[in-house]
Formats: structure tokens, sequence, C-alpha cells
């Protein structure tokens, strides 16, 4: 197996740490401390229950398809313009 295609292997210890965590909002990037990214899903300014729900499915999308960071930076304003959010607010 070619080494590229090991690394876009989704692992399923990967999926499910990812999957157990709690989704949280969080204003500022240092809203949460220590321990608590272990166990909880935020994105700093992401306070909105459905903007957190939509960047978590992209992030989910991105581990289990193997589809990576720029997959999702590409998706990222996506999701913030279906909810009519703007990223340079």
């Amino acid at each position: 197996m070619a080494t590229s295609a090991v690394f876009k292997t989704p692992f399923a210890a990967q999926l499910d740490f990812f999957r157990a965590k709690l989704n949280l909002p969080s204003e500022y990037f240092d809203s949460i401390i220590h321990g608590a990214h272990d166990r909880g899903f935020m994105v700093a300014g992401a306070t909105q229950a459905d903007l957190i729900n939509d960047l978590r499915q992209a992030v989910d999308t991105a581990i289990a398809e193997g589809k990576g960071l720029a997959w999702f930076q590409q998706e990222f304003p996506k999701i913030l313009g279906l909810l009519g959010l703007d990223i340079l607010q």
C-alpha cells in the first residue's frame, strides 16, 4: 500500500474519539481550557448550536472520508454562508 493511502485511511479509534465529544459553544479560542478540549468539540466564535453541528459534521466527514484540512477549509465559509454568517464578521 502506498504511503499516501495509509495517511488517508480513517482509524476507527480516531472516529470514536471525535464522535464521543460534546458540542460546546465557545466565544474565544481560550474560552475552554486544559483538558476540556479532550472531551469537547468547539470552534472559537461558534456559539450557535446549528453552526457547531454543521462544523462538527464537516469535521466528521473529513475524518471518516479522509478528505483532509484543505477540503475542510473550503467547506468552512460555505457552512457559514448557509447560516447567513460571514467569515469576516
